[in-house]
């Protein structure tokens, strides 16, 4: 998985499977203390580290928050 790009999508690239999934696909967005989850359905999720290894300490920071901004973003569209 490629970490978020500044776009309105996430991107996944294997050696077998390319997918880019839009925000506005993710039903909805959880977390617990090592993970983010991100529901595309009620039996679908993609699972993303908090602390990727590849990332240095103030990437992470930058990771971690967009993705809470999307999280909330999102969350927020469901509870309306």
């Amino acid at each position: 998985m490629k970490w978020l790009s500044r776009t309105l999508a996430l991107k996944e690239h294997t050696d077998n499977f390319h997918h880019r999934y839009s925000w506005d696909e993710f039903e909805r967005f959880g977390e617990d203390e090592h993970h983010f989850f991100l529901y595309v359905s009620e039996i679908f999720a993609i699972i993303l580290k908090k602390e990727p290894s590849n990332l240095s300490a103030v990437e992470r920071g930058e990771y971690q928050g967009y993705l809470r901004e999307k999280i909330h973003k999102i969350n927020e569209r469901n509870i309306s």
